[in-house]
This record gives structure tokens, sequence and C-alpha cells, in this order.
């Protein structure tokens, strides 16, 4: 049951009316930035790696889903990412 709780939650969080601005928040945080610092320092740099965003509000809730799910990227994912943009 817990599961479930916790499942209805991040669906209530990811809701249409923009409830994932919490995970935004959140995330921000563990960063120590404001929350629109932290996106906007994360659009600049999926520019900066991909030349191009089609649509930034849905790499924005990926952001925020991969956030849920605990996944943090590991230091061969961010070193791969530095020297894509080098």
């Amino acid at each position: 049951m817990a599961d479930g709780r916790r499942h209805d939650r991040q669906c209530r969080v990811f809701g249409a009316a923009g409830g994932e601005l919490a995970v935004r928040d959140e995330i921000a945080e563990s960063q120590g930035l404001t929350t629109p610092k932290f996106i906007s320092t994360l659009y600049d740099e999926a520019i900066e790696i991909n030349g191009q965003i089609a649509n930034f509000v849905s790499m924005l809730r990926t952001t925020c889903a991969l956030h849920l799910r605990g996944h943090r990227p590991a230091a061969q994912e961010q070193a791969a990412l530095k020297q894509v943009t080098a």
C-alpha cells in the first residue's frame, strides 16, 4: 500500500496544473540554486550539448521524473557530457 500512496503523490506532483513545481524546487535546492536559476542553467546546458531543444517543457518534466526515480548521473556520464561540450 505504501507504494500506491507514493505513486499517487507523484501523480499529483506531476499533475497537468503544473504541480511539478515542488519537484523543480527540490532539485534546485539540492544543487544550491534558486528555481529560476536551476531552470536557466538546465536550459543553457541542454543548448550547449544539443544545439537546440524541440520541447523544453517535456525535457524539464523528464528531468523531474528522473529525479523522483532517484536517477543521478554517474561520474562517467558526467565526464562524457563535459567532453561533448568542450
